[in-house]
């Protein structure tokens, strides 16, 4: 069973790679919270997937895994899509925090895309699942470029 499990996890990673890895990158910020703002760096395994999909983080040369970064940084960085999880309460702006910014490039060609944040942030052989979607929508943001 977990031979199984291994193979086809393998499989689903090697035909992502196979499939996202030439193609154009695309500059990603993903967002863990928003109160205070949160991301990941190059240290963490979500950025492993980003680069899967041939999306480049904007924070990867952070030192730190989770490091709290600024809006302004964000606005500086301008990402071309950026990723958060699941509003799991009315309270949690997540990104919605970004709609405002109307120049920004992700808020300008509609990237601002939710995932299932359990996917990604346990490793595990969801993380396949998790990295498909996250592929899906680097591509989407691909094809929203004017």
């Amino acid at each position: 069973m977990a031979a199984a499990s291994r193979a086809q996890f393998r499989a689903t990673i090697d035909a992502l790679k196979q499939r996202y890895a030439r193609r154009a990158p695309v500059r990603v910020f993903y967002q863990i919270w928003d109160k205070p703002l949160y991301t990941l760096s190059s240290k963490h395994i979500i950025n492993d997937a980003i680069a899967l999909c041939g999306g480049e983080n904007v924070f990867a040369n952070l030192n730190v895994v989770a490091p709290s970064v600024s809006t302004e940084a964000v606005l500086q960085a301008n990402p071309e899509a950026i990723f958060g999880g699941d509003q799991h309460d009315a309270n949690d702006a997540g990104i919605g925090i970004w709609t405002p910014y109307r120049s920004l490039l992700a808020v300008e060609r509609g990237n601002l895309f939710r995932l299932d944040g359990e996917l990604l942030t346990r490793p595990g052989p969801r993380i396949a699942q998790g990295a498909a979607q996250l592929c899906e929508k680097i591509d989407l943001a691909r094809e929203r470029r004017k």
